[in-house]
C-alpha cells in the first residue's frame, strides 16, 4: 500500500461515516509493537499512520498506550483467535492434522495447541473480529474473519477487505484481487477446511459460561424467594427430568421469579457480547432469564431427542414462553437443527414473538439462508421493526432483497401509504440508474427524514446520478452526509 492509497480510503471510509483521528506516529508505532508483541505488517502500518480510525468496531491503538482498560480488551481480541481454538476443541470435537496423534486427555490437547497456534503468523485485529497476519510481513497479506475455527477471507489485502467490508469502489490505483497473493501457514489451511463438508457444530457458545453468567444475572436481579426456587430448579435439572416437569418449571417460572428487567452493570453486557458475538440481553426480563438457563440445561447429546423436546416446547408455548424460546437460538447447542424453528418464527402474528427472534439476535443473521433472510427483514419492514437493531444488517444485504424493497416501496406509495426509510440503508450497495426515480421521489414527495435518507444513499453509493440528483435537490443535506452528520441509525 502506498501513501496516496491510504490517502484513497480514509476518505471513502470517511464519506462512509468513519471517524478518524491523526495517524500514528513512528513512536507510537514503536510503543504499539512492544506492549502487545508484534510487529503491524506494511500496509496496515501505512494505513494507520495516514489516520486512525476510532468508530466502533475499530482499534484505538493509541488509547491502549494510556488506558489499562482498553489496552486490556485489545489483549482479549489478540488471544481470540486462539480462545476460538481451544473452544471448538473442546466442544465440536476440533484437532488440526499437522499436529500429530491428538491426546486422549482434553488439557493435553490444549497444551499442543498452546503451543502450536502461536508458531504460526500472529493475528492482528483490524475491525470487530476482522484480523490480517502479521507475517508474511511485505502488503497484501489476506484479511480474515475469525469466529472460532470458522475462518473465512474477508478480502484477499487490505484494501479489499476495506472495500467490501463497507461497500465502496475502489479506483484504478488499486488492483481487484481474485485470490490471496500470499500464503499464510495454517490460517489458510483452516480457510480451506471450511469450504469442505463437515459435520455441523454443536455449539455456537460456551454452554458453561453461558449458564454461569445467567445465573449470576438472575441472583443478582432476584429476591430471596426467586433465587431459593432458582437454586432448586439447578439442582433438579442437574440430572435429566421427566419433560412433564421441564413443561411445568417452564411454565412456573413468571410466577417465581416474576418478569422485571435483569440488573445489569456494563461489565455484564459485555461479558454476553464476549459469550456470543452479537448477543444483546439489557433488554431481557428475570422470567425470560430463568427460561433460558434452564433449556441450557436439557441434555443435548442426542440431537433427535433433545430438538423432540423443543419442538414440544415451541408446540405447546405460550406468547411469553415463546419469547423466551426465540431469545434463547443464539446460545442453544445444535444451532443447524433449529432452523425450522425460526422459520416458523418469522410467520408468527404476535410482535413481541416476532421481535425476540428479529431483533437484537445474531442467530437469524448467522444462520439463516437468504431466502429466508429475505423474509424475515421485509416482515420486520411490514411490521415496523425497526432494521438496524438486526444483527448483521448490513452484511446479509444482497441484491435480491433490494429488489423486493424497492417493489414494496413502490406498493405502498401506489397505495398512498408510508414507507420506512430504513429500507434505504439495504438498497445502498445495490443502487443503479433505476434508483434514480425513487431518490426523486424522497426528494420531491418525502419527509425531512426521507429526504435525509436519500442523501445519505447517494453520498453512500457514490453513484454519479443519484449524488448530482441529491446535491441539485438538497446540497445542505449532502454537505451533512458528508460530514457525517447525518447517518443510519444505530
Amino acid at each position: 500500500m502506498t501513501h496516496q492509497q491510504a490517502v484513497e480510503l480514509t476518505s471513502s471510509l470517511a464519506n462512509k461515516n468513519i471517524l478518524f483521528e491523526d495517524g500514528l506516529t513512528d513512536t507510537e508505532i514503536q510503543a504499539v509493537e512492544e506492549k502487545f508483541g508484534f510487529v503491524f505488517p506494511p500496509d496496515l502500518r501505512i494505513f494507520l499512520q495516514n489516520a486512525l480510525p476510532v468508530s466502533d468496531g475499530f482499534y484505538n491503538w493509541r488509547l491502549a498506550l494510556s488506558s489499562e482498560e482498553t489496552a486490556a480488551s485489545l489483549h482479549e481480541m489478540l488471544d481470540w483467535p486462539l480462545d476460538g481454538i481451544l473452544f471448538d476443541m473442546e466442544h465440536n470435537g476440533f484437532w488440526a492434522d499437522v499436529w500429530g496423534e491428538p491426546p486422549t486427555d482434553l488439557p493435553e490437547r490444549f497444551s499442543v495447541a498452546r503451543r502450536m497456534v502461536p508458531t504460526y503468523p500472529k493475528l492482528i485485529p483490524v475491525c470487530s473480529h476482522r484480523y490480517i497476519p502479521e507475517s508474511p510481513h511485505v502488503n497484501g497479506n489476506p484479511v480474515y474473519s475469525v469466529y472460532q475455527t470458522d475462518i473465512i477471507y474477508y478480502g484477499y489485502d487490505l484494501a479489499n477487505y476495506l472495500a467490501e467490508e463497507f461497500r465502496f469502489g475502489l479506483s484504478d490505483q488499486f488492483q481487484i484481487l481474485q485470490k490471496p497473493k500470499h500464503p499464510v501457514a495454517f490460517w489458510d489451511w483452516l480457510v480451506e477446511r471450511n469450504n469442505t463438508p463437515r459435520t455441523p457444530p454443536m455449539y455456537q457458545a460456551d454452554l458453561t459460561q453461558a449458564k454461569t453468567l445467567l445465573t449470576k444475572w438472575l441472583q443478582q436481579s432476584l429476591d430471596e424467594k426467586g433465587n431459593r426456587w432458582l437454586a432448586e430448579k439447578r439442582a433438579s435439572f442437574a440430572t435429566p427430568q421427566p419433560v412433564k416437569d421441564v413443561f411445568l418449571a417452564f411454565g412456573m417460572a413468571p410466577r417465581m421469579v416474576g418478569k422485571q428487567p435483569l440488573q445489569l452493570q456494563q461489565a455484564d453486557l459485555r461479558d454476553a457480547e464476549k459469550l456470543r458475538h452479537g448477543l444483546t440481553v439489557q433488554n431481557w426480563t428475570t422470567d425470560q432469564a430463568a427460561r433460558i438457563l434452564m433449556l441450557l440445561m436439557l441434555p443435548h447429546d442426542d440431537v433427535a431427542a433433545y430438538t423432540k423436546t423443543l419442538n414440544q416446547l415451541f408446540t405447546t408455548a405460550d406468547v411469553g414462553e415463546l419469547t423466551a424460546l426465540y431469545l434463547a437460538l443464539p446460545l442453544l447447542p445444535h444451532p443447524e437443527a433449529l432452523r425450522s424453528q425460526a422459520s416458523e418464527g418469522v410467520r408468527t402474528n404476535m410482535g413481541v414473538v416476532f421481535n425476540a427472534l428479529a431483533l437484537d439476535n445474531p442467530y437469524p443473521g448467522d444462520y439463516m439462508d437468504e431466502p429466508a433472510w429475505n423474509q424475515l427483514v421485509l416482515k420486520a419492514v411490514f411490521v415496523g421493526s425497526p432494521l438496524h437493531r438486526m444483527v448483521r444488517l448490513d452484511e446479509r444485504a444482497n441484491a435480491t432483497l433490494a429488489r423486493i424493497l424497492r417493489d414494496f416501496a413502490h406498493e405502498r406509495w401506489a397505495a398512498g401509504r408510508p414507507v420506512s426509510p430504513e429500507i434505504w440503508r439495504l438498497v445502498t450497495p445495490f443502487v443503479s440508474d433505476s434508483v434514480l426515480p425513487d431518490a426523486r421521489h424522497l426528494f420531491e414527495k418525502g419527509s425531512e427524514t426521507e429526504q435525509e435518507t436519500a442523501a445519505l444513499m447517494a453520498v453512500r453509493s457514490g453513484h454519479p446520478g443519484l449524488l448530482a440528483l441529491a446535491t441539485e435537490k438538497r446540497p445542505d443535506l449532502v454537505k451533512n452526509a458528508q460530514n457525517g452528520e447525518i447517518g443510519w441509525p444505530v
